[in-house]
């Protein structure tokens, strides 16, 4: 799936840990469709912040969860809010 060019400028930020060329997150959102990005869409050198790219997925709401797998991913199923502020304060 190609990700939303206006996602990818508004949320990309510098990585403070270095990045490898081949990082794959999986969003699977619970009852619908998968959402996936490859570090290679964004750079070598670019990171995404896990919110930020919630926030640019269309029709996401409070009651909505979601599993993150990839590269630190948690591999159990958060509500999208509970997780976007757990990101944010690592």
């Amino acid at each position: 799936m190609k990700i939303d060019d206006k996602i990818i400028n508004s949320y990309k930020f510098n990585c403070l840990k270095p990045c490898a060329m081949k990082v794959y997150f999986q969003f699977i959102i619970k009852n619908e469709k998968q959402f996936i990005f490859s570090m290679d869409e964004l750079g070598a050198n670019t990171f995404m912040s896990i919110s930020s790219i919630l926030a640019g997925i269309k029709d996401l709401n409070e009651n909505k969860f979601i599993k993150i797998i990839g590269k630190g991913g948690k591999n159990k199923w958060y509500n999208i809010y509970e997780l976007s502020n757990e990101w944010e304060n690592e």
